[in-house]
């Protein structure tokens, strides 16, 4: 009843009822194919979409991030896109990109490295921007997660993706 979700929405910081605001947002905005099988398969492994330009992969992919960096305190998470340009302009700074579905409560301006590109919200998580042309950059740090973007141009997939799976040891 409306009482009882008020209650509980009474009990979040703000923080929390920005990010079940975000999620219940893309939830209703998004296409049955830009989530992810979570709930039918909850250990998937690689959720894939192959498609065209226009259907919304970008902006599946920073929501999906970014939410499980939102709701994972202290998570370290990598966005690979086929150079650091793609990773800076399109997957953080672009209009469908981690700082435009990221709402800004949730991270500080200071908080954003536009050099590396590198996000750290308010719980701890980290987003942090590699390039596909550069697989030895994936040796050494570790990851929950990785959003792989327009992985069909990266310039060494085999090296960058084996790079990639050895980096995704704490999740």
């Amino acid at each position: 009843d409306e009482s009882t979700l008020r209650a509980q929405l009474d009990q979040l910081t703000e923080h929390e009822l920005a990010v079940a605001y975000w999620k219940a947002r893309w939830s209703r905005q998004a296409r049955p194919k830009q989530i992810p099988p979570d709930a039918e398969h909850p250990d998937w492994k690689v959720f894939g979409i192959c498609s065209g330009r226009g259907f919304g992969k970008t902006l599946a992919g920073a929501n999906w991030i970014g939410l499980e960096a939102a709701q994972n305190p202290h998570s370290f998470n990598a966005v690979i896109a086929p150079t650091y340009q793609d990773a800076r302009y399109t997957c953080f700074e672009g209009p469908t990109g981690l700082l435009a579905v990221i709402p800004p409560i949730l991270y500080k301006p200071e908080d954003y490295s536009r050099s590396v590109p590198s996000l750290t919200l308010w719980n701890g998580s980290v987003l942090r921007g590699f390039a596909g042309d550069s697989p030895d950059r994936l040796r050494g740090p570790q990851h929950h997660r990785v959003w792989a973007e327009e992985l069909a141009a990266w310039q060494y997939p085999e090296d960058a993706w084996s790079n990639m799976v050895f980096g995704l040891r704490l999740g």
